[in-house]
């Protein structure tokens, strides 16, 4: 059998992120070999092998003529053993996955184990893909079982894999890659999340976690590192999800932005079910207000107002309950029961996050939705698949947008309540001077032993920017900051989700928005 190659996998400017390259791996033939013991000490010096345990399994063995001592020699060790040239010593060239790039996107780009086979992200997924069919050659032996070529007939050649495209792009997976650890040193979480997708097409263009590995030892790493959280992982989001049951109310038009709600200054309790409480007495708040301010009473008030099952029919629709499709192992749907199944509490819980768990990437695309004036676009992490021997490529098209939102709904929640939670509201920290942010800050808490902590939050932020017309859709999720003085996900992850919008947008080379400005006058009233 002669194997085939795996094919490459590059970000969406053709730079390599995974790619196969020959090395060679050691083994003995203990028949060839007079001091088991003294040979496994040489090798074990050299390669850092366990010399007792080599040593005897070469004597358990000396009538074999092949017994593994390692694989996946580098090239220094296969250099210093070769020059040796020790008896009964032989190397086997081997292929071997290499990610040029290390821990950069590894948690989408998964891994493959030490016989090639793809493990976890997009190498698990596509494995198959990427794995090509091996060919045959075929060889007579001799009564001493010595290999004699049999001519070309009957040679089947290998045909090597697809290489893939991804929607990634390295240079602004490295600037969420530098945010990540920024966090990390500065609030100490259990674990964070940041996810970029372009807002028109849902292409991920960053897919970052911290705990992170390094693919090209993923073994080394324990399986909580190489856990992709955006995907893999659900949670209760808090009070980003505010604005998903505001939109089902407008959508509906049982409610209007300057509509009055009365907030019972900041102690609720609803019929049937148990108490409320805000985190400042409020009265009279606008609907605007609500979210702006992120009231649970006023938006527990939305929530009746609305309906169950309008709301639940406006959730389901943003693609709550159901897994995104993204290219990517182990996604999970989350959870949204259905009404059926709702409790007196579920009509003034859900509207401010409670009782409905998500994933990152879940709730990042139904923000997404918003921004691309009320059309849900799935999230999608491969472009195209090249077909390297033949020159031939396939461009993996998107499957069509679905409407969620009327145009004139989404762009007033974006314009007139998530632009105004950045301006005046909870976001306040991730005003830009050069652009302008839409966004939701969320700091939930998390159930423990069934009743909610006081102690352990999920601080989270959701943008997009700019306004006028978003490029890029953002989230940034911190699990349990343990440092520092906050735990708010305006104060924890806005400034992080700032600091990406405005590096990624440079680098995209879209206009400040001072030149949008300037450019105002000439445009038609």
């Amino acid at each position: 059998v002669t194997p085939a190659r795996r094919g490459t996998i590059y970000d969406r400017k053709f730079r390599k992120l995974a790619l196969t390259r020959e090395v060679e791996s050691c083994f003995v033939s203990p028949v060839d070999v007079e001091d088991p013991a003294a040979l496994a000490a040489t090798l074990g010096r050299l390669l850092g092998v366990d010399a007792r345990g080599l040593g005897a399994k070469i004597e358990r063995h000396r009538e074999r003529q092949f017994v593994w001592v390692k694989r996946h020699l580098s090239d220094r060790e296969a250099a210093r053993l070769e020059a040796l040239d020790l008896p009964g010593v032989h190397f086997r060239t081997e292929r071997r996955r290499v990610y040029p790039a290390q821990r950069l996107a590894s948690h989408a780009l998964g891994f493959t184990d030490i016989d090639g086979r793809g493990l976890e992200g997009v190498e698990g997924r596509f494995d198959s893909v990427l794995t090509g069919s091996p060919g045959r050659r075929r060889l007579y032996r001799d009564g001493r079982r010595r290999c004699r070529p049999a001519g070309t007939s009957g040679q089947e050649p290998a045909q090597d894999g697809y290489d893939l495209v991804l929607t990634l792009d390295v240079a602004i997976q490295g600037i969420v890659e530098e945010e990540l650890d920024r966090i990390v040193r500065q609030w100490e979480p259990r674990s964070a999340i940041i996810i970029v997708v372009e807002t028109a097409s849902g292409e991920v263009l960053a897919l970052g976690n911290r705990p992170t590995f390094d693919p090209n030892h993923a073994g080394r790493w324990p399986a909580e590192a190489r856990l992709n959280r955006a995907v893999a992982c659900a949670f209760e989001p808090g009070s980003v999800f505010k604005p998903f049951a505001l939109a089902a109310a407008l959508e509906a038009g049982v409610l209007g932005l300057d509509d009055e709600l009365f907030c019972h200054l900041g102690y609720y309790k609803p019929r049937r079910a148990r108490a409320l409480h805000d985190h400042k007495p409020f009265g009279w708040l606008t609907v605007r207000e609500v979210v702006v301010r992120s009231s649970n009473i006023g938006m527990a008030l939305v929530g009746e107002a609305t309906g169950a099952e309008r709301l639940y029919r406006t959730a389901r629709d943003f693609g709550f309950g159901r897994r995104t499709g993204v290219e990517l192992t182990g996604e999970l749907s989350g959870t949204l029961h259905p009404v059926a199944r709702w409790n007196p509490t579920s009509l003034s819980r859900i509207p401010m996050g409670h009782e409905v768990s998500v994933t990152a990437l879940q709730l990042l695309t139904a923000f997404n939705t918003i921004a691309n004036e009320g059309v849900l676009v799935a999230p999608r992490l491969v472009r195209a698949m090249v077909d390297r021997g033949r020159g031939m490529g396939r461009r993996l098209e998107p499957p069509p947008g679905r409407r969620v939102l009327t145009p004139a709904v989404a762009r007033t929640m974006l314009r007139e309540v998530l632009a105004d939670v950045v301006r005046e509201g909870t976001g306040r920290r991730a005003r830009l001077t050069t652009y302008q942010v839409a966004g939701k800050t969320g700091t939930a808490q998390k159930l423990v032993d069934g009743s909610y902590s006081h102690t352990r939050f999920v601080s989270s932020f959701l943008c997009a920017a700019p306004v006028e017309r978003p490029r890029i859709s953002v989230l940034v999720t911190v699990d349990e900051p343990t440092a520092g003085h906050s735990y708010y996900g305006g104060t924890v992850a806005a400034p992080s989700a700032a600091r990406v919008v405005e590096e990624t947008l440079l680098y995209l080379q879209v206009p400040p928005q001072a030149l949008r400005l300037a450019e105002r006058p000439r445009e038609a009233p």
